[in-house]
């Protein structure tokens, strides 16, 4: 009776890798090995692959297990959308994962909003923006979270600041001239002193701030304004 075989045949890393890279996908399913991970992830970057069932099932898992490519995963699904439905999935499970309590600590705005607005900024694909009614509650909860944290003892933090600086990019982007109170109200709290950055320092930051928060105001208003005269014309 012939024994069975208990050893593999021994192989190179590198010839591992290289069989990683011609299976991306299962290898990145079968190994646990941070590096093979990380260059499957490369070779699917590379050959533009999207399967939206298997990613969102692999970036739930990574999310599952805290691990630490759950965001470079979440990164290329999001960039590698090309059509728009595609976009919109792809947008729609990142703003899902808000949701979920047990991710509540492994995602945070500045990630998530970085994120969205890379890819909604990103050669006019602001057009899908009326197809996403989450992406305008994130929105609104960046600039309240912008308003919430300044009215504290310290005032808002950076990140607070560049969280509520790309809604603001977006509302611009897609001329969502309904956010206008939104940004009415920040421009007068700040003025009023009722929020403010952290420790005010440096100084003149509050002063940016409100500039690119009255540029806004701007930009908006003119958008209103066209809207309403071409409504006329029709």
């Amino acid at each position: 009776m012939e024994q069975e075989q208990k050893f593999e045949k021994s192989i190179y890393f590198q010839q591992f890798l290289a069989e990683a890279r011609r299976q991306p996908f299962m290898y990145f399913e079968k190994s646990s090995i941070r590096e093979v991970r990380i260059e499957c992830l490369k070779t699917i970057k590379e050959r533009g692959y999207i399967h939206p069932d298997w990613a969102e099932s692999c970036i739930d898992a990574l999310f599952d297990q805290n691990d630490d490519l759950k965001e470079d995963a979440l990164s290329w699904y999001l960039f590698a959308a090309e059509t728009d439905t595609a976009i919109i999935r792809a947008i729609n499970f990142a703003l899902s994962l808000r949701e979920k309590k047990e991710y509540l600590n492994r995602i945070n705005s500045n990630t998530l909003s970085k994120f969205i607005a890379g890819r909604l900024l990103k050669d006019h694909e602001i057009r899908v923006y009326p197809l996403l009614p989450p992406l305008h509650e994130f929105i609104v909860e960046l600039l309240n979270e912008l308003k919430n944290k300044g009215s504290g003892n310290n005032g808002y933090f950076n990140s607070d600041w560049y969280c509520a600086e790309r809604a603001l990019r977006i509302i611009i982007a897609a001329e969502d001239y309904l956010f206008l109170p939104r940004v009415e109200e920040l421009i007068l709290l700040h003025q009023q002193g009722v929020i403010k950055p952290y420790g005010n320092d440096p100084p003149y930051q509050k002063d940016q701030n409100i500039a690119a928060l009255k540029a806004t105001r701007r930009f908006l208003f003119k958008a209103q304004k066209d809207h309403i005269l071409n409504q006329k014309k029709q």
